[in-house]
């Protein structure tokens, strides 16, 4: 085996002729060195972290804003969509009443249940007791007497049970079909 001779000045030669508490000293800071490059590492994982978190945190605090915003601008044009202008709400109260006068002009004929649900567009749910023969002559003067309201469903109904036969009518109030007719007049 060959000796390895060392420069007695050298770096190496010096560490191993220096007394066992300066060993002892590099040794705990090279120790010390190596288990501080991991950590460092750590708490540099750990600062990405918190900054990742505050920064998800600001988003989900900028969308919950942002879906405020957007429910209570829903809310708003909801609000808008279900108003009734007073000028439809009166055309609607003049055209129920002369709705009312046309069932009436039938005797045989019956308005078992009439529902108006209000919104942009208004519609008209009526339900008729009485012949066909009344209903079906009904259903044309509505048709032409009634301009403003077009008939979007008609279900008819007859039982043995009953003489009757049972209309409901699903109508749509427009006001384009009204101001239509004032521009042509």
């Amino acid at each position: 085996m060959a000796r390895l001779k060392l420069s007695p000045y050298s770096p190496l030669a010096r560490l191993v002729t220096a007394p066992l508490w300066l060993k002892s000293l590099f040794a705990i800071a090279l120790l010390f060195l190596l288990c501080a490059y991991p950590l460092s590492d750590i708490v540099r994982l750990q600062q990405q972290f918190h900054d990742t978190a505050l920064g998800s945190a600001d988003l989900q605090h900028q969308q919950r804003q942002k879906q405020q915003i957007v429910a209570l601008l829903t809310h708003k044009a909801e609000q808008i969509n279900t108003q009734l202008a007073p000028q439809t709400a009166a055309k609607i109260a003049t055209l129920n009443q002369r709705l009312q006068s046309a069932v009436a002009s039938f005797s045989a004929l019956n308005i078992e249940q009439q529902h108006w649900q209000f919104s942009r567009s208004p519609l008209l749910q009526l339900e008729l007791q009485g012949s066909f023969y009344d209903i079906s002559h009904f259903v044309a003067d509505l048709q032409q007497q009634f301009t403003e309201l077009k008939l979007l469903n008609l279900t008819l109904q007859h039982t043995e049970q009953q003489p009757a036969t049972q209309a409901i009518l699903n109508l749509l109030f427009s006001e384009d079909r009204i101001d239509k007719e004032i521009a042509d007049d």
